[in-house]
Parts: C-alpha cells; sequence; structure tokens
C-alpha cells in the first residue's frame, strides 16, 4: 500500500532549477507507486510561494521549496506578509554556484571588462535578477566602477530568454543556464562563490573585482511552523530516501550546477545564521 502523498509548493516556474529537481523526484516516487505533487508557485523570488503556503494544511506532508533568501532574508528587511518565525527549516537540499552570464556574442571576457565598457558608453548596466539580494549583488560590483544598474526582475527560462535576445546584458545563471554554456550561446562573466571554481581561466569572483562578499544561497524545503512534527519526520525520511540517490546527485551537480549535499538539524540552522551574517555584509556594499 503506497503512503501518503507529500506535496511540494515551489517558487519555481515550470522548467526552472527547483522545478527539474523536483519532476525527476516525482517520477522516481511515481515508479515506485508513490505520489509527490509539485505546485509551481513563481513569484517575488518565493515571497508568493511562501504566502501561500502558509494557507496549506499543516499536516506535515505540505513543504515550500524555496532558495534560503524567501524565508531568510525578505521577512528581516521589509513587510512580506510572513516572518521568519512562521516556517520552521527541515532540509538543505543543495547549495547554488550562481554565477552572472551574458549572451555569447557580447564582447566582454569578463564582468571586470562589461562594467569597464559599459561606463566607457555612458549608460547603466541592464540586469536580470530573480530578486533583491541578486540585485544587491550586482549593485555592489557595479558600484566598483561607478555604473548605475537597471534590474528586470524574472527567473528560470524567462531570465535566459532575456540574455539571449541581449534584452539584458548580464543575467544571473542559478543552474538551467547549463545547456546553452554547454551549447555556447552564453558565457560565464563572474562566479559569485569561491566554490564554484572550475579549472584555469575561471571566471572572477566579487574578491577578484574588488568586493569583498560572496553571494551563498542553497535550495531547501521549509514546513509551517505549527506542522505537525511526526508527520514532517516522516515524510522528511522518504524524501531523502530519493534525494540520496546516485542519479539525484549526479543531476544536482552536474545538469543544475549545484553543490549536493544535505543539511538537517543544527548544521542547516548554523548554514542560515552564516548566511544571515553574509546579508549584512552585502547590504553594507551595495549601500542599502
Amino acid at each position: 500500500m503506497s503512503a501518503e502523498p507529500i506535496t511540494i509548493r515551489t517558487m519555481a516556474p515550470v522548467g526552472a532549477t527547483q522545478d527539474q529537481l523536483l519532476q525527476r523526484m516525482r517520477a522516481i516516487m511515481a515508479a515506485e507507486g508513490n505520489t509527490l505533487v509539485v505546485v509551481n508557485s513563481p513569484g517575488r523570488d518565493g515571497i508568493e510561494a511562501a504566502k501561500l503556503a502558509l494557507r496549506d494544511p499543516a499536516d506535515g506532508r505540505h513543504f515550500l521549496m524555496s532558495s534560503a533568501y524567501s524565508v531568510n532574508y525578505y521577512p528581516a528587511y521589509s513587510d512580506v506578509g510572513y516572518r521568519r518565525e512562521d516556517f520552521a527549516p527541515v532540509l538543505g537540499v543543495g547549495a547554488y554556484n550562481f554565477v552572472h552570464v551574458t549572451a555569447a556574442e557580447n564582447p566582454w571576457r569578463d564582468l571586470g571588462a562589461a562594467l569597464a565598457a559599459i561606463k566607457a558608453e555612458g549608460r547603466a548596466l541592464r540586469f536580470a535578477g530573480v530578486g533583491q539580494v541578486d540585485l544587491l549583488m550586482m549593485k555592489a560590483l557595479a558600484a566598483r566602477f561607478g555604473v548605475a544598474v537597471e534590474f528586470k526582475q524574472t527567473g528560470g527560462p524567462p531570465l535566459l530568454a532575456a540574455v539571449l535576445a541581449r534584452e539584458v546584458d548580464v543575467g544571473v545563471g542559478t543552474g538551467t543556464h547549463e545547456p546553452l554554456l554547454r551549447q555556447g550561446k552564453v558565457r560565464v562573466l563572474a562566479q559569485l562563490h569561491p566554490r564554484a571554481l572550475r579549472g584555469n581561466g575561471a571566471a572572477p569572483t566579487p574578491h577578484d573585482l574588488g568586493v569583498d562578499v560572496v553571494q551563498d544561497n542553497f535550495a531547501m524545503l521549509w514546513a509551517r511552523c505549527d506542522a505537525d512534527s511526526d508527520a514532517v519526520d516522516a515524510s522528511v525520511k522518504r524524501l531523502v530516501a530519493v534525494l540520496s540517490r546516485p542519479e539525484i546527485e549526479t543531476m544536482i551537480r552536474d545538469g543544475l550546477l549545484m553543490v549536493p549535499g544535505l543539511l538537517r538539524g543544527a548544521a542547516l540552522e548554523r548554514a542560515l545564521a552564516a548566511q544571515r551574517d553574509s546579508f549584512a555584509a552585502l547590504r553594507r556594499a551595495a549601500g542599502a
């Protein structure tokens, strides 16, 4: 007899990084006679999904999947309709290797060269990102070169479409850019965390560009703070069994360009606390 369905509401639009991961998990669970329901609720870097998740049943079988930013950042700096304490951190499922990408037709060798060229043109950098933390990072980097930033908030396939159409100069790559990178349609201009470094000639980090900050984020599951704890534990056990499979780890690493690895309990709390410290440094660097 199959277990009760698990429902995960994700901040991701269809085809974005989290959606790709969840759809692979859904297929694996279905083959084993279990049901994973995926609900796509994109908007405002996970804020819309988080608000909707608080209306879902507190039965321990309904979860929010978002980046850590959605709950760990936004409620601390603006009124988004929920508090960080409204959610319980459940499981980190992989660290993002955020990068800045540009269309292959653009001539810039890296982000520093792009910002220098755009400053010489006397215009603002046109930038696409998923949310406010993306913008803070770009503002911190652009300020180092005396360049203003025009921001387009979008994510997933629409963000990459804006990069390819050269509607924006630079966009954040969260993993879904991997096929375009392999096809030579986009290039990486900057790596926003040192862990993303890959081989000689790798793109510069913020430190290389004179800004002492990093952009560190991870995909994770949250439960409502009032969710049934025994049911949460049982659901997480089932999800961990899927996420620990070698084919899922390979997909996270090679298909989504993330760092595989599950975070739970005290380790997850430490990661969230360290991220909150990094927010303060990033806001100072961006003049926020």
